[in-house]
């Protein structure tokens, strides 16, 4: 999907929610068309990611967020009825990189995030620049150097100080050994040698 079909797709998704007078729901999208969406890159995505959901119920952690895994039936129903009108996989929206909420996202990351809205059912919060360096700094250290994550980062144009906080966040929740390398090598990729000294 292009960022202009991106859109398409959402409104359409926000239209068959509106129909159906569900509850408001609020995602939080990630991945390549979290970079399209803030004008970061204009490259194709085959879906749109979601990480997690916004919830109001005080009973949900400080963050304000849950797993988007799984995603709500009428989510799954409208994305589904719009995958038929489309032509398209049922995938296009999918909770593929849920399981980062096993861990969390980097604090504050809802104060960071723009939104957008579709109809009266549908919010999408985009996260923000510095959540993003997170999770592709950390994909990246997953990864081939040469992979779209490596572009990504690029496009991004990460300062040292975001690779520092962000190594924070990823080793937060990573086992130092045998990731680290990885990590360093990363860094090194982008230019930022001496951040990853700093890692030891």
């Amino acid at each position: 999907m292009t960022p202009d079909e991106i859109l398409v797709m959402l409104k359409a998704l926000g239209e068959q929610l509106d129909a159906t007078e569900v509850e408001p729901v609020e995602l939080v999208v990630c991945g390549g068309t979290a970079m399209n969406l803030r004008g970061l890159t204009a490259r194709a995505t085959k879906d749109v990611d979601v990480v997690a959901i916004v919830s109001h119920n005080t009973k949900v952690p400080r963050s304000g967020l849950i797993s988007a895994r799984p995603l709500p039936p009428e989510v799954v129903a409208a994305r589904n009825r719009v995958a038929r009108d489309f032509g398209v996989s049922e995938e296009w929206l999918n909770d593929g990189p849920a399981a980062v909420m096993d861990f969390g996202l980097p604090e504050g990351c809802l104060t960071r995030t723009s939104v957008l809205s579709f109809g009266s059912r549908l919010i999408i919060r985009v996260l923000g620049e510095f959540d993003l360096i997170c999770l592709k700094l950390e994909a990246l250290a997953d990864t081939d150097v040469r992979s779209r994550h490596f572009q990504d980062l690029v496009a991004l144009r990460p300062t040292p100080e975001d690779l520092r906080e962000a190594c924070t966040w990823i080793l937060s929740h990573n086992e130092p050994e045998g990731f680290l390398d990885s990590l360093k090598g990363a860094l090194n990729a982008l230019g930022a040698s001496d951040v990853a000294r700093e890692l030891g």
